[in-house]
């Protein structure tokens, strides 16, 4: 079926409204699709896409098409009425539209009716329109065991076992003439068009049974629902039958203690012992050379910033990266099953400190270019986030999925090239002949019931090519006829052997250890930032964890990042350096010569910071503390009296500090002495963002003059608080308040704490205008302020003071009709914003005096909530 669409693309400006809207109402017999986004303060990070049910695209807005903050945009659709669609929202970054960098949404209108919105989630937020009963994910057909009919392609269905063992869904019975595939999906915000497994928990194409028709046979456990997409390509013509069933239990030993165990037994079977000879022997793990050398294939991807393919290796750079892509064919051919588990069950198998924060199964492949000359580069990692059977021979049932993990003796877990992260990125590769090797359990480690495999000299695909660069500048590749197999420097085929970081072949100098005791561990991290503020460390390639040729707090960050992953896996091998294109500026806020402080803060627009290492000229430093706003990391610091430089880093990694497109304070220095008549920033040696990327830093280097500290002092101070204007005077914790100077300059920054209590120091006499920055949802608004506002131009009953301002929405000046139309059409989600904004404040300005200490009691309303009924 060919989906006619209507889209009429209209622009209109409305007031801070950016709209694409339609001029008349959509034809008979179609549907009025409405797209609204309101952006974020981060607008180019958002995306959709919005498809039918056979996942052909109506609508798609990429990243970067949408420009202004706080704008709203619309799109407009005319569909045919009986068209069930699929919209997902996207965010690049991770924190979603709302409500950590401003307040965006997602509205759908059908027809003029609001049918769903959002704006809380992280990557992906997955809604359906106009989908009846097994239409859409969010609304599965409940079935249980037995015989039904898909009607059409992309059918959804709920299952939840009463019994754990082992099931079949088959679409066997289909039309031998049906390229049928099963999806099985543990939750539904996933990419669910997908043609792959990509998301899935289960997944076939094609069985052993039936052809090119597929078949899951699995293992399913009760307590938990699965949501089954039946579907296939453009050959499922019609209705598409499936079955499910139950083929029974799984025997086996069900003793942890015996070298037979098997965890997915729900009857008890023999178990054998060691030194049992009916013991066992381990599985073994290969990769098929065949496969993986007859797919690869030239291509290219773009990475932006805040895209994972970087922080989870991926990909060595941002931009469009030239990649060779490829297939991953591992088999277990071994006696035993090959058991991963899941993060519940298993944690020590997995990691989460990644860019997704979903689990990694650690060193599960590795992809390696081998110079001809020696040595190696690491171009690509294949995290386990899913570790399956995909394809087992007749007569071996499949137990593994993603929500249990593992290879079962004989079948075989396949990643196809189109897969992201199914490539190795050689756009800055030298031209040369090159080993590219693909490795399976590249680190050796046993599987999650300590057994080891009976051989890892099979566990390499390898292919001889050369990487050369052609006469249009194009990167490209030719792939040589044979390939004798890669030697180590020991000479050992297939070997692990490596140089160390002082150059010896199977040396045991490990990079990062910095106190020379033979172990990699937390201990090393203060010597490191001891050394480098004291300026002890001589230069090393042990110590030079980045690869930049320098010592800095990047590589101590580094260090600590391996440490969060176990001390094992990718994050471990050295050098290992990333650059962003992200910007990152350090200047001092404030200086008090009173108090002998001085304020340094960030402007980090992109990124949040895990860790800065910079210099200051003109002072001796006393002592160090955080000024960086509520929840904010626990910094650890670094500094020595008579040096001039300071490192800061999170004291636990996985936090960091949130970005913000303006200063925002970040530590205070208190000096002992100056040393010059000019107190400034030298340089930052680098800044060190949330995935341990190397940012491009800008260092302001602006003298202040110093002036002696005795007699009335040239600057004044404020202080106060912040209340919400209700009759307990709820106290506005966590919020920042902005000083800026008459050009609006910020010049000063502070937080409320949790009693709503903030104060300045040490600013010049003068004029200033206070910026309060308000992350907190906008609520409180119903009717009864429409009609107070009413009442009050209607001069029944004024309102005074703060009320009087929250009232006026429009921000006309004064207050009349439209603003209680405003608030009305708010408050029924006709409209999601007003001119004022969403938060209105008692005061707006400052005038201070030299040695004088203002006291500033602010108070605030959301916007056209006069009768301030707004909860906390």
């Amino acid at each position: 079926m060919i989906l006619q669409v209507w889209a009429v693309l209209f622009f209109s400006i409305q007031g801070p409204w950016l709209s694409l809207t339609m001029a008349q109402t959509c034809p008979g017999g179609t549907n009025q699709i409405i797209v609204s986004i309101r952006t974020d303060n981060y607008p180019q990070e958002s995306s959709y896409r919005l498809q039918d049910q056979n996942g052909n695209t109506v609508g798609f807005r990429n990243t970067g098409y949408y420009t202004a903050n706080n704008t709203t945009y619309r799109d407009t659709f005319c569909v045919p009425s009986s068209t069930c669609l699929i919209f997902t929202m996207m965010d690049s970054y991770g924190d979603g539209l709302c409500c950590a960098y401003g307040n965006g949404q997602f509205q759908l209108w059908l027809n003029g009716t609001l049918s769903a919105s959002g704006g809380q989630f992280t990557r992906t937020d997955v809604r359906s329109l106009n989908c009846g009963i097994s239409q859409s994910c969010q609304s599965p057909q409940l079935i249980d065991t037995g015989n039904y009919s898909a009607p059409t392609r992309n059918s959804w269905y709920s299952y939840q076992p009463s019994v754990r063992g082992m099931f079949r869904i088959s679409t066997c019975q289909a039309p031998s003439s049906f390229n049928t595939r099963i999806w099985v999906y543990d939750n539904c915000n996933v990419p669910v068009l997908a043609n792959d497994n990509m998301g899935t928990i289960f997944f076939n194409d094609s069985s052993t049974n039936c052809g090119i028709r597929a078949e899951v046979v699995s293992f399913l456990d009760t307590g938990r629902v699965y949501f089954i997409r039946i579907g296939g390509d453009s050959t499922c013509s019609g209705a598409i039958p499936f079955r499910m069933q139950y083929d029974g239990p799984i025997g086996g030993c069900m003793d942890p203690n015996a070298c037979n165990y098997d965890p997915l037994a729900t009857v008890t079977g023999t178990c054998y012992y060691y030194p049992s000879p009916m013991c066992p022997p381990g599985p073994d793990l290969t990769l098929v050379q065949s496969v993986f050398e007859n797919s690869l294939q030239r291509a290219t991807v773009t990475a932006n910033a805040g895209n994972c393919w970087v922080a989870e290796n991926c990909l060595t750079g941002y931009g469009t990266r030239t990649v060779i892509r490829f297939t991953t064919d591992i088999r277990n051919i071994g006696q035993t099953d090959y058991f991963i588990g899941s993060p519940s069950s298993h944690p020590s198998q997995f990691n989460t400190v990644n860019c997704h924060g979903h689990a990694h199964y650690e060193g599960y492949a590795e992809y390696v270019l081998y110079p001809s000359n020696g040595g190696r580069i690491p171009v690509g990692f294949k995290n386990g986030f899913c570790v399956m059977d995909l394809d087992c021979p007749s007569g071996i049932p499949a137990k593994y999925g993603c929500s249990n993990m593992g290879i079962t003796a004989g079948c075989g877990d396949i990643y196809s090239r189109s897969l992201d992260c199914q490539w190795i990125d050689i756009t800055d590769v030298p031209t040369g002949d090159y080993i590219l090797a693909a490795k399976v359990n590249w680190d050796q480690s046993p599987d999650a019931l300590g057994r080891r495999e009976s051989n890892y000299l099979n566990n390499w695909a390898q292919v001889c090519i050369r990487i050369f660069t052609d006469n249009n500048g194009l990167k490209q590749y030719s792939k040589y006829p044979t390939c004798a197999p890669y030697t180590d420097c020991n000479g050992v085929p297939y070997g692990n052997s490596q140089r160390d970081c002082r150059g010896f072949c199977g040396g045991t100098a490990l990079s990062g250890d910095i106190n020379q005791d033979s172990v990699r561990n937390s201990g090393d991290i203060p010597f490191f930032m001891n050394g480098l503020v004291n300026q002890q460390l001589t230069y090393s390639r042990c110590l030079d964890l980045s690869g930049d040729t320098a010592l800095n707090v990047w590589d101590v960050a580094l260090l600590g990042n391996c440490l969060l992953n176990n001390n094992t896996g990718q994050n471990c091998l050295f050098p290992r350096g990333m650059r962003s294109n992200q910007t990152h500026s350090t200047k001092i806020l404030a200086i008090d010569t009173v108090q002998r402080t001085i304020d340094i803060g960030i402007r980090n627009p992109q990124h949040r910071l895990t860790a800065l290492d910079f210099e200051i000229r003109g002072i001796q430093t006393s002592q160090i503390s955080s000024i960086s706003r509520a929840g904010s990391p626990t910094w650890v610091y670094s500094f020595a009296p008579n040096q001039n430089r300071i490192i800061v880093m999170a004291q636990n990694l996985s936090n960091s500090l949130v970005r913000d497109s303006l200063y925002q304070p970040l530590l205070r220095i208190t000096y002992s002495a100056t040393t010059d008549s000019l107190i400034y920033l030298f340089k930052t040696n680098a800044a060190v963002n949330e995935f341990f990327e190397s940012l491009q830093t800008y260092t302001d280097t602006t003298r202040w003059q110093v002036r002696p500290a005795s007699g009335v002092p040239l600057t004044g101070q404020m202080q106060g608080s912040l209340t919400y204007n209700n009759t307990v005077m709820t106290s506005m914790g966590g919020l920042s308040v902005r000083v800026l100077n008459n050009l609006g300059q910020q010049v000063a920054v502070s937080s409320t704490d949790a009693q709503g209590q903030f104060a300045v120091t040490n600013l010049p006499a003068g004029n200033y205008t206070l910026q309060i920055v308000n992350t907190m949802a906008w609520s409180g608004v119903n009717g009864t302020d429409a009609l107070l506002v009413s009442r009050h131009f209607a001069q029944v009953q004024p309102l005074t003071g703060l009320r009087a301002l929250a009232a006026d929405v429009n921000n006309s000046q004064a207050i009349n009709a439209t603003d209680a139309l405003q608030i009305s059409r708010r408050f029924a989600s006709v409209i999601t914003s007003f001119p004022t904004g969403d938060w209105i404040y008692s005061h707006s300005s400052v005038s201070i005096q030299a040695g004088s200490s203002q006291t500033l009691n602010i108070q605030t309303l959301c916007a056209g909530d006069v009768n301030a009924s707004r909860t906390f």
